[in-house]
């Protein structure tokens, strides 16, 4: 019995894939459970335009708030509005697909953001192993808790584009940083159309490659494929509603590029607060080891600048994940310290969840 057992335990401590298998449903579990059963803290948030509708006896609609039902919405009627094209159009496409085989539109995005999780995982564990040595799954494990407590990790697990777009980005990651730039290229193509803030990761990783010294040419070639899909999209937008911009103008539509000063003040919270000085402390830790990281940490910070607003800056940050990985490696050799903001972060990442099922944080 205790050989089969140690059989298995190799297993996953070889396997990389299984392991961020095993790893995906635990925390599916986990964060369904949370959110699900003890919501009973959180009363629900009485706006309707919170919460998804079209399912209302679907017991997982509460995985489906704010902005995930408008993916939805476009995965079954298109785009019916320029206001919508925000919304970039791969996750709802994906959705659309997914939905012949699937009666239940939620059902549907749900799987594929979870199945997307899986490879989040995958790639984050080889990027581990790349830039710190780290080949045991287990070991592995201890650099993979920043990045699935990270406070607002729940967005991987609901109807929204961060499984997706974190997989595609984490693998073009991956890639790049393995020399691989023309796959590289073709998910940082995909990324792009899935989360407008993938040009901050488009820079990163051309940084990346220019850090590896790569040739000029193999950098306007790694650019040139990356750009196939958003100018895709642009064609559409241009046959469509004559504005082939549209899904950056929509942005006003929240309040985005038009706001003012006083927007950026009252949209600033704790959690922001946080997050700017750990992204900044991130960029310093990094910029003698890779000024690439450091950089494309720093990127965040523009985001509510050119925005003028904080709105969803603790979603989109959920991506910053350089600053998950000086997490660890600087407490690695300080115990006590590690756990405290293991605990710190086990709470935040709590608060964020029973908020989110409840439909008052939606990124």
């Amino acid at each position: 019995m205790k050989s089969k057992i140690s059989i298995v335990i190799n297993l996953f401590k070889k396997n990389t894939f299984l392991f961020s298998l095993l790893i995906t449903i635990l925390f599916i579990l986990f964060s369904v459970g949370l959110s699900w059963e003890f919501n009973k803290l959180v009363l629900s948030n009485p706006d309707p335009l919170a919460h998804y509708l079209l399912e209302p006896n679907n017991p997982l609609k509460f995985l489906s708030n704010w902005d995930g039902p408008q993916y939805l919405r476009i995965s079954k009627n298109g785009y019916t509005d320029s206001t919508l094209t925000k919304f970039l159009p791969l996750y709802p496409i994906l959705v659309h697909a997914f939905n012949y085989l699937i009666p239940s539109t939620l059902i549907a995005a749900l799987l594929i953001s979870w199945v997307c999780l899986v490879f989040s995982i995958y790639f984050y564990l080889k990027i581990v192993d790349v830039l710190f040595g780290v080949k045991n799954n287990l070991n592995r494990f201890n650099y993979l808790i920043f990045y699935i407590f990270f406070p607002s990790a729940i967005f991987f697990v609901a109807t929204y584009s961060e499984s997706l777009f974190a997989m595609l980005a984490l693998g073009a990651v991956y890639l790049a940083l393995k020399n691989r730039y023309i796959l590289a290229g073709i998910l940082s193509s995909l990324f792009l159309i899935t989360n407008t803030y993938g040009f901050l990761t488009l820079l990163f990783i051309l940084l990346i490659l220019f850090e590896q010294k790569q040739k000029i040419v193999k950098l306007i070639t790694y650019l040139g494929i990356s750009l196939i899909g958003i100018i895709g999209y642009s064609i559409y937008l241009l046959d469509k509603f004559n504005s082939p911009l549209a899904f950056i103008l929509s942005q006003k539509s929240n309040g985005w590029l038009n706001g003012h000063f006083t927007e950026l003040v009252s949209s600033f919270n704790i959690f922001t607060l946080v997050f700017i000085i750990l992204l900044i402390l991130g960029a310093i830790y990094w910029y003698k080891k890779r000024k690439s990281f450091s950089i494309y940490l720093l990127s965040f910070l523009l985001i509510p600048i050119l925005g003028n607003q904080f709105g969803g800056f603790n979603r989109y940050v959920l991506m910053a994940f350089p600053l998950q990985f000086m997490a660890y490696d600087y407490l690695k050799n300080k115990a006590l310290l590690q756990k405290v903001c293991l605990i710190v972060l086990i709470v935040t990442w709590t608060y964020f969840s029973l908020q989110y099922g409840g439909g008052y944080i939606g990124g």
